[in-house]
């Protein structure tokens, strides 16, 4: 009786890590991280804030196009919204994860409008590299991807004035037209969980096998 228990209970369990799975499928992983240098020593402030502590602010979004500007308008392409602790936004960074599914081989250009500066990676080379201070600026980097899913890796820092970021691509042309990244026609985009569902997944999906022991042990 306790293992018929024990196996609906991990069973359970183990269904709801796979819905917890499939609503972060949606889109793109956002993390902001805010205070402590964050955003006043370049990217390797973000990348030191970044791998040294949660972030104090997350969620996921099916476009990157944030500005705390009161206009309320950044980059080049409608669609700008608040940053998620807006309008707490000098000295801090920002991570942008996800995965990229392209259906048609071509040179892939990937663009950031961005106040301050960016790093940008995509299946781990870098694409996009700027590691100053300045007003909102575009910035172009180009890259061959055939049909498949490629891992986006995004980092920004702010350290004041002005925050913003557009991240956009288009196919084929440095001269676009180019759309937002998450919303351009032939691809799809999709997060990975955050670190703490992932962990909560990974303990479910082991209670669940847990489960599927006791399961063959009350069989015997």
């Amino acid at each position: 009786m306790k293992l018929d228990f024990l196996h609906r209970t991990f069973a359970s369990s183990f269904f709801a890590a796979v819905l917890c799975f499939s609503k972060a499928q949606a889109s793109l992983l956002l993390e902001q991280w805010q205070g402590g240098g964050a955003g006043f020593s370049g990217l390797a402030g973000a990348d030191a804030a970044i791998a040294g502590r949660l972030a104090d602010a997350s969620g996921y979004y099916s476009i990157i196009d944030f500005t705390d500007d009161p206009g309320g308008f950044a980059g080049e392409i409608p669609g700008s919204v608040p940053w998620p602790l807006d309008p707490a936004n000098d000295d801090f960074a920002a991570r942008v994860s996800g995965l990229l599914s392209i259906t048609t081989a071509d040179t892939y250009y990937f663009r950031t409008y961005a106040d301050d500066g960016v790093r940008l990676r995509v299946n781990g080379t870098t694409i996009i590299e700027d590691d100053t201070y300045h007003p909102e600026i575009p910035l172009v980097g180009s890259i061959f991807l055939g049909p498949g899913t490629y891992a986006i890796d995004l980092v920004f820092f702010e350290g004041g004035g002005e925050a913003s970021l557009e991240f956009s691509m288009a196919q084929g042309s440095a001269e676009g037209p180019y759309g937002h990244v998450g919303n351009f026609e032939g691809t799809t985009t999709s997060a990975v969980p955050e670190a703490s569902t992932w962990f909560a997944g990974a303990v479910l999906v082991g209670m669940f096998g847990a489960g599927r022991l006791c399961q063959r042990f009350r069989r015997r």
